[in-house]
């Protein structure tokens, strides 16, 4: 309760009165600020959250087989989406907030850095799948296969299709090429 003063201005036909009322002080709102820009990522990118408020941020995900959060650090894990939620605190003077941002979360491309070669030849009427792929390279660890493995082709020279298959297909989208 606060005390209130009446002081009259015309004392000769009013007189001071003095009384308290009940006053109500609510708590403000507060409001959850990104400070950062979460757009453009992918697998195996880390990123320092950053959100500003009255009272102290923590975060979380929705999907901790895309991402995961430690303290402020947001860690991808594979492809996909994942909702981080930063929480404010309730506090003496402010409410509890939250805010949210969705993250589309791409895979990172594997590239064919040196493609691989036929480890034989095949006999007409053999299936490609009789000839292993050796010595090929690519940008993450992994296989390679040929995408038509039951094809079957006439004596001759033929370019065949051959797929990088990652190890880790969470994080990593596979690639293709040629192979004489």
């Amino acid at each position: 309760e606060v005390p209130v003063l009446f002081t009259p201005e015309n004392t000769n036909w009013y007189t001071t009165a003095e009384t308290t009322v009940s006053v109500l002080v609510t708590k403000k709102a507060q409001t959850i600020i990104w400070n950062d820009v979460l757009e453009g990522l992918s697998v195996k990118d880390t990123v320092c959250l950053t959100a500003s408020a009255e009272t102290e941020v923590i975060y979380s995900v929705d999907n901790e087989e895309v991402a995961v959060v430690e303290g402020n650090k947001l860690y991808f894990l594979a492809g996909g989406t994942v909702v981080v939620t930063a929480t404010a605190a309730e506090s003496d003077l402010y409410h509890a907030a939250t805010a949210e941002k969705t993250i589309e979360l791409g895979k990172v491309k594997a590239t064919i850095t040196d493609a691989p070669a036929a480890a034989d030849t095949l006999t007409y009427g053999q299936p490609l799948s009789k000839v292993a792929l050796i010595n090929g390279e690519a940008t993450c660890a992994g296989h390679f296969e040929w995408v038509e493995p039951t094809m079957v082709q006439i004596a001759g020279d033929y370019q065949m299709e051959v797929a990088f298959i990652p190890e880790d297909t969470n994080a990593f989208e596979g690639d293709t090429c040629t192979v004489y």
